[in-house]
């Protein structure tokens, strides 16, 4: 679902596409006795509301940048969810299929996902085969909606088939933090009061809001990347690992990742505000937007292993350097600096496959992740945006 939109056409089908490859090629499958889509075959039907078929949707996406033999498997159907025109259509050309795994990826504007759950709910849609849903950031935009959102899905659909995505999960930094973090308590008990002087965690990028104006208006740089991004990558340095003899549930993962978020003060912090010089010009922002596309917090642990160790939270557009790093500066003067970078959604749709939820959000972090958003945007509000 948003088949036409930016995160789909520059994200998920280029990693689908190398999924497709990686499955065709007998060689690279042989290698990976864990490769979750070994010998079978698997189709992408794109579902948004422009009114194509599947050559004018294989046209859109540009024939020259993928194989053809990938783009032969690649569907198109028209549904408004509004109204839940074309819902039916689709559940039939699916059923087609026969007994089938489905994965459902709602990727579109957030203020969308309860009118499109609420379709697929009143349809069934989730109700065809062995089904999932994936559901992109920003789950909610805000604790209230996240809640109610929240029970939505869950009026309709299992625990285990809902998977809320931040696709930072997928990016080989998170990943090799988390596997770390199975095999040995040694970091976690490293990154902790005794030893840790300070962590910083940034992402900056030197580019602007590009064709995002409205929904990036709507939301700022602290919604968009802070309530997810920045926290996971907080969580996944910070986090006490689960302790367990027969491995780590993905449901302790998520709740250990929670208290990462819920140990941080929001009342005693310094905060900043920015709005790149242009910001008010690009298409579709308002000419008045006081949205930041900066921020910078200054926060500190209040409790649990970190306890009063500082740290400070940042992000901005129109950077003078595009980077993603998890800082952590240590009293007796090392530093360690790790960088975030690389694609991820070929790991996030692959772990979809191998029921690997820890990879994805739990609801506890969401609600944990909203509480802290919520109460520093309630100071945002007092905070002066300057121009940079």
């Amino acid at each position: 679902m948003g088949a036409t939109g930016d995160l789909s056409t520059g994200k998920i089908f280029p990693a689908l596409a190398e999924l497709h490859r990686k499955n065709s090629d007998s060689v690279a499958c042989a290698l990976r006795s864990d490769y979750a889509l070994q010998n079978q075959s698997f189709s992408v039907v794109a579902v948004s509301r422009r009114p194509w078929s599947d050559d004018d949707f294989r046209d859109f996406l540009g024939r020259e940048k993928y194989d053809a033999g990938f783009l032969k498997n690649v569907h198109y159907k028209t549904v408004f969810f509004d109204s839940c025109l074309g819902s039916p259509e689709l559940k039939k050309f699916l059923k087609s299929f026969g007994n089938a795994k489905f994965i459902f990826y709602v990727s579109m504007a957030p203020t969308l996902y309860e009118t499109a759950l609420k379709c697929m709910k009143k349809n069934s849609l989730l109700n065809i085969g062995d089904s999932k849903i994936l559901i992109e950031k920003p789950f909610g935009l805000d604790l209230k909606s996240s809640r109610k959102l929240n029970s939505l899905t869950l009026s309709f659909l299992e625990h285990k088939q809902i998977y809320r995505v931040d696709h930072y999960l997928g990016k080989d930094a998170l990943r090799a933090l988390t596997e770390i973090h199975e095999k040995s308590s040694t970091l976690s008990d490293i990154i902790s009061n005794k030893n840790v002087a300070s962590i910083r965690v940034k992402i900056f990028e030197d580019f602007g809001v590009k064709d995002r104006g409205a929904s990036y208006d709507s939301v700022g740089a602290f919604r968009d990347v802070g309530q997810n991004h920045i926290l996971q990558m907080l969580s996944a340095i910070a986090v006490t690992p689960p302790k367990s003899r027969h491995g780590i549930s993905a449901a302790a993962w998520h709740l250990a990742r929670a208290k990462v978020v819920e140990a941080l003060e929001t009342k005693k912090i310094k905060l900043r505000r920015g709005q790149y010089i242009g910001y008010t010009k690009e298409k579709n922002v308002s000419k008045n937007s006081r949205t930041e596309t900066f921020f910078s917090i200054q926060t500190y642990f209040k409790g649990g292993k970190l306890k009063d160790v500082p740290v400070i939270l940042e992000s901005g557009k129109k950077m003078p350097k595009r980077e993603a790093s998890i800082e952590v500066k240590f009293k007796n003067g090392e530093k360690l600096d790790i960088p975030v970078g690389g694609e991820a959604y070929e790991h996030i749709l692959e772990s979809a496959t191998l029921d690997r939820r820890e990879l994805f959000v739990g609801s506890k972090e969401i609600f944990a992740a909203w509480k802290f958003v919520d109460t520093v945007l309630l100071r945002f509000k007092k905070t002066k945006l300057k121009i940079y």
